[in-house]
């Protein structure tokens, strides 16, 4: 679901993490089209606002192109998400100690699944979809499950960039990469599969 930190406006310095999650959202209600060639990122666009006033018209709100926290905008735009999201997805609460160990080994094994299924794919260019619906399965789980996800994709990035000596860009796309999935986990909506689909290279099995 849609939780925003600051208000979204075209006068307002707007929190990186609210305006990825306000995209994904409006994408899978049908409001914004993620562009190809970079994906969902954490820079405004004249589409963004655009989407928001085709969803304030279209539910019979005021068509400002503005969002607040906990505003009829947000409030409508989580109802629409909830009206497509399975029971099993919404309504997560802070996890106990039991549920957040669940959810950690829960979201490891995603992680590592994934990593396995692109191994066994070898389809070139697959890496950063994996990265995405591994970080999404992992972030649906909970709160628990997303942080590590998050802990799990910081190491690795460190380890390619300070052992390994991949390029510094390469790490960036990868964590955009990670931070779309985890998003999209956050919010839910539609499958990982779907959520990630920006990064699906041409030629992968639809069983991944």
């Amino acid at each position: 679901m849609l939780n925003l930190k600051s208000p979204i406006g075209t006068n307002y310095r707007i929190e990186p993490n609210d305006l990825m999650n306000t995209k994904l959202a409006l994408n899978q209600l049908g409001y914004y089209d993620i562009p190809p060639h970079r994906g969902i990122d954490d820079w405004t666009d004249d589409a963004m606002f655009d989407g928001i006033k085709r969803f304030q018209k279209d539910n019979g709100l005021k068509v400002d192109g503005f969002m607040r926290p906990e505003g009829p905008t947000e409030q409508k735009v989580n109802i629409r998400l909830a009206a497509n999201e399975g029971p099993s997805q919404s309504g997560q609460g802070k996890p106990g100690v039991v549920d957040t160990v669940k959810q950690g080994m829960g979201a490891a094994g995603d992680l590592l699944g994934n990593y396995l299924d692109m191994r066994i794919g070898n389809i070139k260019n697959s890496d950063r979809y994996f990265h995405c619906k591994g970080n999404c399965e992992a972030a649906r789980r909970g709160p628990a499950g997303e942080t590590t996800a998050e802990t799990i994709g910081n190491a690795r990035e460190w380890w390619d960039q300070n052992v390994k000596g991949y390029p510094s860009w390469d790490s960036d796309e990868d964590q955009k990469a990670n931070r779309t999935g985890r998003a999209a986990g956050r919010i839910g909506g539609q499958s990982c599969g779907a959520a990630c689909g920006q990064y699906r290279p041409n030629g992968l099995p639809s069983r991944y």
